[in-house]
């Protein structure tokens, strides 16, 4: 079975999707004698990176291993966007995994998402 991830920014198939993160990148800081208010104050990423790591789907592929697709997004409420809508993706593809899905309605908090409970036998 393969999954599928397609976005603006990137479209990718793979047997199955590892883990999705995303990063924020700070900037670093230049001087070490700056005061602690300074220091303290919130510095706004660079840029976000959303990193996918998964197994190929390719069998006849030598390597048996974990890749990693990279995207950079200078943007912090597009990198937001893009990674609601890749989870959205993987709960569609596989909407077996209740727990799961339950899990990352939480961790997002997005009350657009809607839980379906399994069915009693």
């Amino acid at each position: 079975m393969s999954f599928h991830i397609v976005t603006d920014r990137c479209f990718l198939t793979c047997e199955k999707v590892i883990a999705i993160v995303i990063e924020d990148a700070l900037p670093e800081e230049e001087l070490e004698t700056k005061s602690k208010a300074k220091k303290s104050k919130k510095q706004e990423p660079l840029y976000s990176t959303i990193s996918i790591t998964y197994k190929l789907t390719n069998s006849n592929s030598n390597y048996d291993g974990e890749s990693l697709l990279e995207i950079r997004i200078s943007e912090k409420a597009k990198a937001l966007s893009i990674y609601n809508e890749i989870i959205k993706q993987v709960q569609e593809q596989f909407p077996d995994d209740i727990f799961l899905d339950k899990l990352v309605h939480n961790l997002l908090g997005d009350a657009s998402c809607e839980i379906v409970e399994p069915k009693k036998k």
